[in-house]
């Protein structure tokens, strides 16, 4: 049952035994109001402050007709097939210039079409969005110039050298860089990027050099 189902549901029965006890309307709003608020609080927290994977997880499968959160939720276990297929549908949801450049992005990535995945990120109008973008794509690639963007975000910066140092194959390395990033990372992000990191076999091309670091624990 939906959160607004619920709190109609709620407010029906409140009213009925405000009437019968004789209850101050008052008191009813003012119940409404801070259960909504309350709610509204809860929310807030999980997607920019939670680092608890299963309540994130909780909250997107609650959230899955929401394009985005279906797409979050994805990256868990679904296929690559069913990955792009939810991106398909942001892409078809959401015409802003920074999603469709950014998910056009992220779905060439899938294909591993840096060329195209590049052509796409440099047209995502905000600088924080594209940068990290084109730093993703370059350290996908083995690229030491994904070093050289100005990432906004410190969990952006460890993110981009964990995978500089995958491709490379030097695990302490990726394995205090992940750290990090998951350590900075708060809400539906440290979801995103920690599924990123148990499947960042699937995300970045293995080289002979790397073959020692297994797929993320």
């Amino acid at each position: 049952m939906s959160y607004t189902i619920s709190l109609i549901l709620f407010a029906i029965i409140a009213g009925i035994v405000a009437v019968i006890f004789k209850i101050p309307f008052w008191i009813l709003v003012v119940t409404i109001i801070s259960i909504s608020l309350l709610r509204a609080g809860y929310v807030i927290y999980i997607l920019y402050r939670s680092q608890n994977i299963q309540k994130i997880e909780r909250f997107l499968q609650s959230s899955i007709k929401n394009p985005l959160y279906n797409y979050t939720l994805s990256l868990k276990e679904s296929s690559p097939a069913i990955q792009k297929q939810a991106i398909d549908h942001i892409l078809a949801t959401y015409k802003s210039p920074i999603m469709q450049g950014t998910y056009r992005a992220n779905r060439a990535m899938m294909d591993h079409n840096y060329s195209a995945a590049k052509d796409f990120a440099e047209q995502i109008p905000n600088d924080m969005m594209r940068n990290y973008s084109l730093a993703l794509i370059d350290a996908t690639q083995g690229n030491a110039k994904a070093e050289n963007y100005i990432l906004a975000k410190p969990w952006m910066t460890s993110l981009i050298a964990a995978v500089l140092h995958y491709k490379k194959g030097q695990t302490d390395e990726y394995e205090k860089y992940k750290t990090q990033a998951l350590q900075y990372s708060r809400g539906i992000q440290y979801f995103t990027n920690y599924y990123y990191f148990e499947r960042i076999h699937e995300n970045v091309k293995a080289s002979k050099a790397n073959k020692k670091i297994k797929k993320s624990s």
